[in-house]
Formats: structure tokens, C-alpha cells, sequence
């Protein structure tokens, strides 16, 4: 597998199969993490979801609950540090944005799925 240059601010979205919901996938060379995020343009959804923070963040661990009223979209999102430049760690960076994507995901059936 031959990984492409990353830029200073790379994302992707992937579906969740969870209505309103989608995954953003990012690596931040900049900044020197990797994230993945729920992102939704329902506050109905997110509140759902930050009445069970507590909860979450006992499973997943620490997320940043972005809810800002002045942007259209809110979202949760878990970082992971690690310098990306660095040839040794594309393999574990790549392995963490899965396992974080996989830990929302699962979040976001648990909780919104009726």
C-alpha cells in the first residue's frame, strides 16, 4: 500500500448508515493528531447524545462535544496525537482513526438507533 502526501489538513467522510449522521476522518499535520468525528446538522440528535455523555465518555473515553449555536453543524470528535510526518507512525495512525471511527459509530448506533 502506498500512502499518499498528506496535506495540512486531509479529511474524508465516510457513512455510519445512521440518518444525519456522517464520520469525518481527518489528519492534521499541522496540528500533529488524527480525528474522527460524528458530524450533524440535528441538535435534536446531538442533545440525545450529550444526555448520555457521562456514559460515552466512560466507553470511548475523552471527545470534544462541539456544539457551537453560530455554525449550522455540530459535532463530537475524538483526537489522537501523533506526528504523521514521521514514516514509522503511518501504520499506527492509520490503525487509530479505524479504531476511533469504529468506537463513534458504534456510539451513535447504540444511542440513536430506535
Amino acid at each position: 500500500m502506498q500512502i499518499a502526501e498528506a496535506h495540512p489538513r486531509h479529511y474524508e467522510y465516510v457513512s455510519i448508515q445512521v440518518s444525519g449522521l456522517q464520520m469525518i476522518q481527518t489528519i492534521n499535520t499541522q496540528n500533529g493528531y488524527v480525528a474522527s468525528e460524528l458530524s450533524m446538522r440535528s441538535r435534536e440528535k446531538f442533545e440525545k447524545l450529550k444526555e448520555h455523555k457521562d456514559e460515552i465518555e466512560k466507553e470511548v473515553g475523552e471527545l470534544i462535544w462541539d456544539d457551537n449555536e453560530k455554525k449550522d453543524t455540530v459535532k463530537i470528535r475524538k483526537t489522537f496525537p501523533i506526528d504523521v510526518y514521521a514514516t514509522k507512525n503511518h501504520k499506527k495512525a492509520v490503525t487509530k482513526l479505524i479504531e476511533i471511527g469504529a468506537e463513534l459509530k458504534n456510539i451513535a448506533h447504540k444511542y440513536l438507533d430506535n
